[in-house]
Parts: structure tokens; sequence; C-alpha cells
């Protein structure tokens, strides 16, 4: 590498996010040469230019990179699992942590009548398919037992090497209460399974699926007063929350003014839009009600120009009214102080929430493009049309919206966390 592009490399360092995320090394062609995880992005990326004696710390990785792109996570958890799917998926050159050891370790499902779910060093892929289910694989075993305890806290299942039959006493992880105890014939099957498909489900990364879930079950629960267990649903929903991943790629600038074009000529909009503002709203069942909007200007996120919202006029679960009174909020203020407006205007959710913010815009005479996307389907709606667009997968302009829509409720939920939070406290 030449010294004016390492340099340049080292600049470009400079610009990542102290966040928490996961790093990837390219070279030239696009491929990937390392995949990292870090609580700080910047700092770790940059610890790979310390010493360049060492294969690993840096020589090989920065001699052959040209790029860097990033993906943020909301937590560490969340990060460890992106790291081991991305490794999975690119088997990069330089991640010799994996390549150097002949033993990849994974979090295993064993196939019984009471599955386990254990840690494990695999030498031979092929011995993976002797499990119901394999996650992995990943770099650091002290991550997965940090993952694994937290998710036995939620929905606790045996991990003991052996499911011992006839046991006299249960062990102490059912003390913990991070294991039913099966062995003492503690918990129907059923019941165990269900806490088994909710781990897979955490691990396949459909915590929100989990989430809705329990929320349903939450209110069921309520409904019928049964108070305990709506409470102990409630803080399952609170913990999961906290480990809710808002991936958000950040790749090169002419990919993202791709997303651009793009997303002018599917939406038909009068021209290409690089203002974009995008709401959301987060609540738990109506309480500490919260609103956000990020802008996106020629595709990336404006944190000066984020706003956030606690709800004023709407009392109990009503998404739809919510976002009615957050999008007039932002767009009365604009036009009384007379500041830039967007090119297009992004809702979280499908036609409910596309209509109610289309009628305010309409109302205050405002000629803005707006749609909606749903989550469970990635659909893209528009006002004019009864049936979503379908944008294909690998579209750069859905990879645009995508990335929009999750800093929208990423940004949304923190704040309601934060009322949440202020809200126990001052109760306590």
């Amino acid at each position: 590498m030449s010294s004016d592009l390492k340099a340049d490399l080292k600049e470009r360092i400079k610009e990542l996010p102290e966040t928490t995320g996961v790093y990837i090394f390219k070279d030239a062609k696009g491929n990937a040469l390392y995949i990292g995880k870090a609580k700080s992005i910047r700092s770790r990326a940059k610890s790979h230019f310390v010493s360049t004696d060492s294969f690993y710390s840096g020589a090989a990785i920065i001699n052959n990179t040209v790029k860097i792109d990033y993906m943020l996570t909301d937590s560490e958890i969340e990060a460890l699992l992106l790291e081991a799917e991305l490794i999975k998926k690119y088997n990069p050159k330089y991640n010799i942590n994996l390549k150097d050891d002949k033993s990849f370790p994974y979090i295993l499902i064993t196939e019984e009548k009471f599955p386990r779910v254990i840690t494990r060093r695999i030498r031979n892929e092929s011995e993976l398919q002797t499990y119901r289910r394999y996650f992995g694989p990943f770099t650091n075993v002290k991550a997965i037992k940090q993952t694994l305890n937290f998710l036995f806290k939620l929905f606790p299942v045996c991990s003991c090497n052996t499911l011992r039959k006839k046991r006299m006493r249960p062990c102490l992880k059912y003390q913990l209460k991070m294991c039913p105890a099966p062995c003492v014939e503690n918990i129907s099957q059923e019941a165990y399974m269900n806490n088994i498909t909710n781990i897979e489900l955490f691990l396949d990364g459909k915590k929100k699926a989990l989430i809705e879930q329990f929320k349903e079950r939450m209110k069921e629960a309520a409904d019928n007063l049964d108070y305990e267990t709506a409470a102990n649903l409630r803080n399952h929903i609170w913990a999961l929350e906290k480990t809710i991943i808002n991936q958000r790629v950040i790749t090169s600038e002419p990919e993202i003014s791709l997303g651009i074009v793009e997303l002018r000529e599917i939406l038909d909009l009068p021209k290409e839009p690089k203002r974009i503002e995008a709401f959301d709203i987060s609540n738990l069942s109506g309480t500490d009600p919260t609103g956000s909007l990020v802008l996106f200007l020629n595709g990336q996120p404006m944190k000066k120009g984020y706003r956030r919202f606690k709800i004023k006029t709407i009392m109990g679960a009503n998404d739809v009214a919510m976002m009615g009174e957050v999008v007039e909020r932002r767009y009365r203020r604009l036009i009384k102080e007379r500041k830039p407006l967007p090119d297009l205007i992004v809702v979280d959710g499908g036609k409910p929430q596309l209509n109610i913010a289309n009628k305010i815009v309409s109302e205050l005479k405002l000629e803005i493009p707006v749609i909606g996307i749903a989550k469970r389907f990635e659909h893209i709606f528009k006002p004019s049309l009864s049936d979503p667009i379908i944008i294909s997968p690998d579209s750069p302009a859905l990879f645009l919206l995508q990335r929009i829509r999750d800093e929208a409720h990423r940004f949304a939920l923190k704040y309601h966390q934060l009322l949440r939070k202020k809200r126990t406290i001052k109760k306590g």
C-alpha cells in the first residue's frame, strides 16, 4: 500500500463512529478481508494500525484494504451475533482467530425430548448436522456465554453436558432460575419447547416478532386480571428491547446515490429525494408514548436534524393517531419558522399510518410525497395506490429505506426507554 493510500485510510478511520457494531475491511474488488466486532468501531479499527509487525494487528489487512464498511448495533450481544453471521457468509481471508484454530465455537441445540443449549468447538462441519439447530461460528467464547446467560434468565432451559434422568434434586442453575429442571420432571415438554423456540427466534434475529408475541400475551394476561404474568411478560419485553438490532450499513457514496436515484424512479417522485424525513412511534400498551423524526441528507443521517416528541393529545395504544399528532406538530412548526421542507416523508407502518400522515400534509397544503414502509414484508405503500410496491430485496432503494426506517425506530425506542426509566425511578 502506498503511503498516500495508507494516510487516506487512517483519515477515514477517524470518521468511524465510536459506537457498538461490526466493521468490515474490504479490498479494491469489494471482497471482505477482515470482519470484527467492537464496543467502539473507531477504536477497534484504529488498533490494526498500532503495530504492523504482527500479521493479526495490521500489516496484511491494512496493506490490502481500500474501504471500511460498518454496521451499527444497539448492543454487544447483537454485534456478536452479527459478526458470526457475516463471517459465515463472507469467509473473510484474514479472520485468523477462526482460521488458525482448527475448531470453531458454536451455540448448539441438541436433538432430544428436552433439547439442551450448549457451547462447543466444532472441528468438522459435518458434526453440526447431528444437532437440532446450530449458530455460529463465533470468535469469542466468553461473549457467547454472556449471551446465553442473558437468554437463560429469560427462557430457562437445560445447558448441562448431559441430561441425567431421575436426579434426586435439580442443579444450581435451577436455584438461579436459569434452568427449569426437566431432569426431575419439573416442567412439561410443551412449556420447555416454548422456551427453546423463543431462544431460536432470538438467535435468528427475530426479536421484534418475539416482542410482538409477548405484547399480545401480556395484554391477554392483563385482560384476565393475571397481573403477575403480565408483569413478568413486561419485564421480558423490556429486556429484549435493550438488545434490538438496528443494523445500519454505511457503504460507499456511489451506492447511496444510486439508492436516491432509484427511489425517484420506483416511487415516481417529482425530483430526487435528497432530503428525507422519517417518523416512528414507540410505546408499551399506550404507556410512555413517544415519536421520533430522523433526517437523511443525500442518503446520510444528519443527527443535528433529529427530533423527538412526547405524545401530548392521545391516550391509550393508538399508534395511528399518535403518528398524526407528531407529523402535524413537525410541519406546522417548519411552516411557522420557514425552515426547509423534505423531498420525501417516510412513516413506519402500513396504510393506516400512511393515510393519517398524508391527510395532515394535505390539510397543511404541502405538496410533499408521503410513503409508508411495513415491517413484516418490507412493502412500500403510496396514497395513490391500493396495492403495495414490492421492491427487490437487493435494491439500493430498499436498502436506503430500511436504513432510514430502522434509524427512526432506534431513535424512538431510545426516547421511550428513557421516559419509562424516569417514570420507574420517580415511582420508586
